[in-house]
C-alpha cells in the first residue's frame, strides 16, 4: 500500500464560514491553503466518535471505497472566539481535543436525491453503483449505525458527465461504543438500517444473478478487502497512536473486533441474509 495513505495531514483553520444544522453541527472552514474542509469536533471530551472518524478513512481507503481526503485541524483561540454561534463548552472541546477534517467536495450533491428519484437514466451516470453493495458490507463490518435508507450519509461527486459515489460520516460506528466494550465476536447490526433497503440498491440487487459464483466473488472481495485493511491497520498504527487517535490497548481492541474470524464469517453472513430477502 503507498506510503501517502499512511500521513495524517495537519492544517491550520485561517476562516469559519458557517455551520451545518445538523445533529453533530460541524463548522464550514477554510484552511491555511485556501481549501473549504468540514470541521467536526467530540460532543464532549471522552467522546471517541472523532476518532472513529480517522480510524474509518483509512479502513475505507483500503477497501478502495472513495471517501473525501481529511486532516487534523486546529483553531486559533481568536476567530474561535469571534465565531458568535459557538458556546463557550464548544470552544474549550475546540482548544483541547483533536478535530476531523474532511475536505469539500465541491458541486457534489447528497445522495438522497438520487435514491429516491424515479428517473433510471439519473441512476445509470453513477458510475461506480456497485461500490453501494461494498458499502453495505462495510458498514456490517464496522457497525456503523448511522447510513441507512432515510440518511444514506453518501455524496455524488461530478466526474464528467457521471457522479461517483463517495461514503462520508462515521462517527457513530463500532456500535457507537467505546473501544473496550466493543464485543469482538458478535455483529451488532440492524438489518432494518442497511442502505440495501435503500431503492438504488434493491434496483442493483434485482439486477445480478445471485448464483454461487457472484456469492463466491463478493465473498472474496470481503475477504481480500480484510486482507488489505489488517496490513494498512497494523502499518498505521503508530502514526495512530503518535497523533493520540488511539494508545496501544486501543489498537489491540481495534484489531481483536475487526480481525476476527468468527465475527467476520458472521459479517459476511448477514450481508448474504440481507441480499437474500430483497433478491
Amino acid at each position: 500500500l503507498s506510503k501517502w495513505i499512511m500521513i495524517i495531514n495537519k492544517r491550520k483553520v485561517i476562516s469559519i464560514t458557517g455551520r451545518y444544522n445538523t445533529f453533530q453541527s460541524p463548522l464550514k472552514v477554510i484552511d491555511e491553503s485556501f481549501e473549504p474542509y468540514v470541521l467536526k469536533f467530540p460532543c464532549n471530551l471522552n467522546d471517541n466518535s472523532i476518532i472513529k472518524e480517522f480510524i474509518c478513512h483509512f479502513l475505507l481507503k483500503s477497501w478502495k471505497i472513495p471517501t473525501p481526503e481529511i486532516a487534523i485541524l486546529s483553531v486559533p483561540t481568536d476567530l474561535l472566539e469571534s465565531f458568535k454561534p459557538l458556546e463557550k463548552r464548544e470552544r474549550n472541546i475546540i482548544n483541547n481535543t483533536i478535530c476531523f477534517g474532511s475536505k469539500m467536495l465541491l458541486n457534489s450533491i447528497d445522495m438522497n436525491n438520487f435514491l429516491t428519484a424515479r428517473d433510471l437514466v439519473s441512476q445509470r451516470r453513477i458510475r461506480n453503483s456497485l461500490d453501494l453493495l461494498k458499502i453495505a458490507l462495510f458498514d456490517i463490518w464496522v457497525e456503523n449505525e448511522d447510513r441507512k435508507p432515510t440518511n444514506n450519509n453518501l455524496l455524488l461527486n461530478p466526474v464528467g458527465k457521471s457522479f461517483e459515489i463517495y461514503a462520508i460520516d462515521h462517527a457513530f460506528t463500532f456500535s457507537t461504543l467505546d473501544f473496550k466494550d466493543i464485543k469482538h465476536e458478535d455483529v451488532s447490526f440492524s438489518y432494518n438500517e442497511s442502505i440495501l433497503l435503500s431503492s438504488l440498491a434493491k434496483s442493483i440487487i434485482k439486477k445480478q444473478k445471485w448464483d454461487d459464483v457472484t456469492c463466491s466473488k463478493y465473498e472474496e472481495m470481503f475477504y481480500l478487502c480484510i486482507k488489505d485493511a489488517e496490513t494498512l491497520f497494523l502499518n498505521i498504527s503508530d502514526n495512530l497512536i503518535a497523533n493520540q487517535l488511539i494508545n496501544s490497548e486501543d489498537k489491540t481492541l481495534l484489531h481483536n473486533f475487526l480481525f476476527n474470524s468468527k465475527r467476520n464469517r458472521a459479517v459476511i453472513g448477514e450481508f448474504f441474509y440481507i441480499i437474500n430477502s430483497i433478491k
